[in-house]
C-alpha cells in the first residue's frame, strides 16, 4: 500500500508504457500475424491497444495536471500544463497519422515544394476525430482524483510531486522515442532523385540492344491529368448529368472503362508509367526503389521519336521530379512554373498556359515521329486555387443539397459547408479540365498528319471522404482513373489496325503500370525481351492488377489487390484497401447469373448507394414509412432519421440494372397504401418485378394491401425474424417453430407473398419446412468475406443473396 501511495503515477505510467511497447513490437510483424487464424481481428486489437495506450498516457498527464493544481503549489505546475499541451497535440493530432503514413507519403512531402508539402500536412492533420470510447479513455483517469486525494491526505501532503516528476520523465521518454523512431524511418526510407536517376540510366543502357523498329508511327500527344478520379470525370458520368465538351464528342473517343493507376501519389505513379516493366506482373510487387527499369522517354528517343515535355507542375523545376527524370530526356523541355533549380514566388500559371504552350509547339505535328507530353496541374488541392476565378461555376454537380447523414452516412465530415464547397470546387476543376482537353483535341482534329491523343490521370482523388490522395487512408477513387484515346481522321485512315485494337480493348482491365508498353508500341518500336502489353494489340490480356505497393515506418509491407486474391499469401505482403475491392473480387468470382444475385446490404446513404451500385447489380435498402408526411425514408430504426428519401436515392444515384430490396421497417395497413402510391410513382410497370418488398410481420397488415402490391408487379417476401430463424435452426421441434410451420406459412402464401427472406443461420430450419419449398429465398449472409464463404448450392437456390459491404458512408 505504501508503494502505491508513494508511486501511484509512476506505476500507472509504467503500465501504460509497457502496453504501448508490446503493441509497437507486434506492429512490426503484421504480415506474419495476418496469416494466423483471426489474423485481421488480432491486428485490429493491436492497433487499438497502441492507440489506447497513448490516450491513456495523455489521460494520466491530464490527471497529474489537475492533481498538481488541486493539491500542490501552482508555480510548480506550469511545466505540467505545457507538457500536457504538447502531449495532447502529438497524441490526438499526429499519433495514428504520421506513424503509419508510409515512406511514399514522406517522400512526397520532402520532394514537393513548400506550398504542396504544407497543404498535404495541413490536410493530413486536419482529419481529426475522437470517438466517444476514445474520449472515455482520455478523460477516464480523472475519475481517480478521489483516490489521489485520499493518498495525499494519508501521507500528510508529502505524496505527489516527486511521483509526478518521475512519471512525467517516463512519459516524456516514450514520446521522445516515438518521435526519434519516426524521423529515423523517414531518413531510411527516403531516396534522393540522384538515386533514381542512376538506376534509370543504367537500366536504359542495358535495354537499348533489345529495341527495334517495326513500322512507321503516328504523331502522339499524351495529356497527363492530375488528381482525377474516374467516378468524377464528366466523360464517365451520365450524359444528362450536365453539359460537357467531351460528352459532345464522346462517339469519337475510345473510352476505357476499367483502368487503374499504380499509386496515389504523382511521382511513384508516373515513375512506373514512364519506365518499362521487366516483368509486368511481378514488378507490381516491388517498391519503386527496388525497380531497375529503362526510361521510356530515353527509349523513345533511341527509337527515333522527337519528344516534347511541357510541364505545369510544381513551382520549382528541380522539385518536379518527373520533369527532372523524364522531361530532361526529351528534345524539347518547357517548365511553365518557375526557373530551373530556382525558387519562384510568382503566381502559379493555370492549365490555360499549358494549352497555350501546346498550341505554340503544335506546329511540330506537321513533321512525322513527334511525341508530346503535357503534364497538367488542375485537379490538385486546393482545387479552386489552381483554376481561373471565372471557372468557379459548377455547383451541385456531384452531390445534391441533402442532409449530412443522407449524403455521408455516419462518416465524420467536420464543417459540412466547407466540405461541400470543396466538392463543388472539384466539380469546377473537372469542367475546366474538359474544356482544356477539348481545346487540344480540336487542334489535333484539324491536323493533316496522323495524330493519336491519349489522356490519363496520374492518380485519382477522394473528394467525399476528404482524404485527397493519401495512400494510407486509401480509397478506390484514388486509383480508378479516366483513360481515353482519340484518333484524328488521318490516323484512323492510316492506322486502322491500331484503332480497331484499341476499340476491342476498351472494356478490358488495364493499369498505367504498363503505359510504357502502349507508348512504345504506338511509336512502332518492338521490345525483344517480351511481348508488349499494349492497348493497341488485339491479343492484349493484362495480368492480375495490384497497386499501392508501399511500406510504413515500422517496416510493414503493403499492397492493394485490385483483381487477385490477397497477395500476402504468396509475397509476404499485407493486403490493404477499401472493401470495394474485396467485394468486387468476390462478385467477379461467380458467373453472371449467380453474381447478379449478390446484393449490398443496408445501403442507406447516397454515397454508399453509389459505391455499391458500381459493384453490385442488387442493393438492399431499409425503408421507414412516414404516412403523415407521405414519404419513404431510407433508414433503419432505432437510428435517427437521416431524411434521405427513396425518391432522392433513385434520382441522384446511378441506374440499377438488378434487384432493389426494400426492407420495410414499419408495415401496417395505412403505411402499405403510402408505400404503394410512392413506389408506383417511382417505378414503371416493367421495372416492378425487380423491386423486392420484405415484410417483417403481418400484425396490423391488411392482406388485401399485400395482394394489391403483388398484383402491381412487385415481389413480396416475408422477412423471418433472425432470432426465430436461428433458434429453430438449432431445434425445429420447439413450439414456436411448429406454430410458424402450421399457422404462419399458409397465411404468407395466401397474402400473395412469393418468397421468404432469412439469415444464413436459418437455412436448416427453412429447408425443413415443406411448404417453404414453393417459395423463393432471399438470403442475408453477414459473415461472407470472400467467395469461399458462400455456399454455391444455396446461392443457386436463392433469388437474392445479401452480403455486407463496408463503406465510409455506412448508416
Amino acid at each position: 500500500m505504501r508503494t502505491i501511495q508513494n508511486h501511484f503515477f509512476t506505476i500507472t505510467a509504467l503500465a501504460a508504457s509497457l502496453l504501448i511497447a508490446i503493441a509497437f513490437f507486434l506492429q512490426g510483424f503484421l504480415s506474419y500475424l495476418y496469416r494466423l487464424n483471426h489474423g485481421e481481428e488480432i491486428i485490429h486489437v493491436i492497433n487499438k491497444v497502441d492507440q489506447v495506450g497513448f490516450l491513456l498516457l495523455l489521460g494520466l498527464v491530464l490527471l497529474m495536471v489537475v492533481s498538481a493544481l488541486g493539491f500542490h503549489r501552482l508555480e510548480r505546475s506550469k511545466s505540467l500544463l505545457t507538457f500536457f499541451l504538447l502531449a495532447f497535440i502529438l497524441t490526438v493530432v499526429a499519433k495514428g497519422k504520421f506513424d503509419n503514413m508510409g515512406s511514399d507519403s514522406m517522400a512526397e512531402i520532402m520532394h514537393a515544394n513548400s506550398q504542396e508539402g504544407g497543404d498535404f500536412i495541413e490536410s493530413y492533420l486536419s482529419f481529426v476525430k475522437l470517438s466517444v470510447k476514445e474520449c472515455i479513455v482520455l478523460f477516464g483517469p480523472l475519475l481517480l482524483i478521489p483516490v489521489y486525494a485520499l493518498l495525499v491526505r494519508k501521507s500528510g501532503g508529502t505524496a505527489g510531486l516527486r511521483d509526478i516528476r518521475l512519471a512525467l520523465k517516463i512519459i516524456a521518454l516514450v514520446y521522445l522515442l516515438t518521435i526519434a523512431h519516426f524521423f529515423y524511418q523517414m531518413a531510411v526510407n527516403y531516396h534522393s532523385i540522384d538515386y533514381f536517376r542512376e538506376r534509370l540510366e543504367s537500366s536504359t543502357a542495358r535495354a537499348v540492344g533489345a529495341l527495334g523498329r517495326t513500322r512507321e508511327a503516328p504523331n502522339v500527344v499524351v495529356y497527363i491529368g492530375e488528381s482525377t478520379s474516374r467516378e468524377n470525370f464528366p466523360l464517365y458520368m451520365p450524359a444528362y448529368a450536365q453539359a460537357d465538351p467531351l460528352q459532345e464528342i464522346r462517339d469519337e473517343l475510345i473510352v476505357f472503362s476499367d483502368v487503374v493507376t499504380s499509386f496515389s501519389h504523382t511521382f511513384p505513379s508516373l515513375y512506373r508509367a514512364f519506365t518499362m516493366s521487366k516483368d509486368p506482373y511481378l514488378d507490381q510487387f516491388l517498391l519503386i526503389k527496388d525497380l531497375r527499369r529503362p526510361n521510356t522517354l530515353a527509349v523513345l528517343e533511341k527509337g527515333g521519336m522527337e519528344t516534347h515535355w511541357i510541364s505545369n507542375q510544381n513551382l520549382v523545376g528541380r522539385w518536379d521530379w518527373n520533369s527532372e527524370l523524364f522531361g530532361r530526356h526529351s528534345q524539347h523541355l518547357k517548365v511553365l512554373n518557375g526557373a530551373e533549380r530556382m525558387y519562384f514566388n510568382g503566381v502559379r500559371k493555370t492549365d490555360r498556359a499549358l494549352v497555350a504552350a501546346y498550341l505554340e509547339e503544335a506546329s511540330h505535328l506537321e513533321r512525322s515521329r513527334q511525341m508530346m507530353f503535357l503534364h497538367s496541374y488542375a485537379g490538385h488541392a486546393d482545387y479552386c486555387k489552381n483554376i481561373p476565378r471565372e471557372e468557379h461555376t459548377v455547383s451541385g454537380r456531384f452531390l445534391p443539397t441533402l442532409s449530412q447523414h443522407a449524403l455521408f452516412g455516419d462518416m465524420y465530415v467536420g464543417d459540412l459547408n466547407e466540405r461541400m464547397e470543396s466538392i463543388d470546387c472539384y466539380g469546377s476543376v473537372m469542367s475546366f479540365v474538359s474544356k482544356n482537353l477539348r481545346a487540344v483535341i480540336d487542334d489535333i482534329a484539324q491536323r493533316t498528319l496522323p495524330v493519336v491523343f491519349l489522356y490519363f490521370a496520374d492518380h485519382g482523388e477522394e473528394i467525399y471522404e476528404g482524404t485527397g490522395h493519401d495512400s494510407r487512408r486509401n480509397s478506390y477513387r484514388h486509383i480508378e482513373i479516366p483513360f481515353f484515346i482519340y484518333f484524328n481522321s488521318a490516323a484512323r485512315e492510316a492506322y486502322p489496325d491500331l484503332y480497331r485494337a484499341a476499340q476491342e480493348n476498351r472494356t478490358k482491365p488495364y493499369s498505367i503500370e504498363w503505359l510504357s508498353d502502349t507508348l512504345i508500341d504506338l511509336a512502332g518500336i518492338d521490345y525483344k525481351e517480351r511481348q508488349l502489353l499494349s492497348v493497341f494489340r488485339p491479343d492484349m490480356q493484362a495480368p492480375k492488377r495490384y497497386a499501392l505497393r508501399r511500406t510504413d515506418i515500422r517496416g510493414n509491407q503493403f499492397i492493394l489487390a485490385v483483381d487477385d486474391e490477397d497477395a500476402s499469401q504468396r509475397h509476404d505482403l499485407l493486403n490493404h484497401g477499401h472493401d470495394y475491392f474485396r467485394k468486387r473480387r468476390l462478385y467477379n468470382a461467380f458467373p453472371g447469373p449467380e453474381k447478379n444475385k449478390l446484393c449490398s446490404s443496408r445501403t442507406n446513404s447516397l454515397l454508399k448507394f453509389r459505391e455499391a451500385a458500381s459493384i453490385f447489380q442488387c442493393v438492399e435498402i431499409d425503408i421507414t414509412i412516414d404516412a403523415e408526411a407521405d414519404k419513404l425514408y431510407v433508414y433503419r430504426p432505432p437510428q435517427a432519421n437521416n431524411h434521405l428519401q427513396l425518391k432522392d436515392l433513385i434520382a441522384f444515384g446511378p441506374p440499377l440494372e438488378g434487384h432493389m430490396l426494400l426492407a420495410i421497417r414499419n408495415p401496417d395497413s395505412r403505411n402499405l397504401a403510402v408505400l404503394q402510391a410512392q413506389l408506383d410513382r417511382l417505378f414503371l410497370p416493367d421495372q416492378r418485378h425487380r423491386i423486392v418488398i420484405e415484410i417483417p410481420h403481418f400484425d396490423g397488415v391488411d392482406r388485401q394491401g399485400l395482394q394489391r402490391l403483388a398484383k402491381a408487379g412487385y415481389e413480396l417476401f416475408y422477412a423471418l425474424p433472425a432470432d426465430l430463424g436461428a433458434g429453430c435452426a438449432r431445434d425445429t421441434l420447439q413450439a414456436v417453430c411448429q406454430r410458424f410451420a402450421r399457422e404462419i406459412l399458409p397465411v404468407i402464401e395466401q397474402a400473395g407473398v412469393q418468397g421468404i427472406a432469412f439469415d444464413i443461420e436459418a437455412v436448416p430450419f427453412v429447408r425443413s419446412l415443406h411448404a417453404a419449398t414453393r417459395l423463393q429465398y432471399s438470403i442475408k449472409d453477414m459473415s461472407a468475406g470472400g467467395g469461399k464463404d458462400i455456399d454455391r448450392a444455396i446461392l443457386a437456390r436463392s433469388n437474392t443473396y445479401s452480403i455486407p459491404y463496408r463503406s465510409a458512408f455506412d448508416y
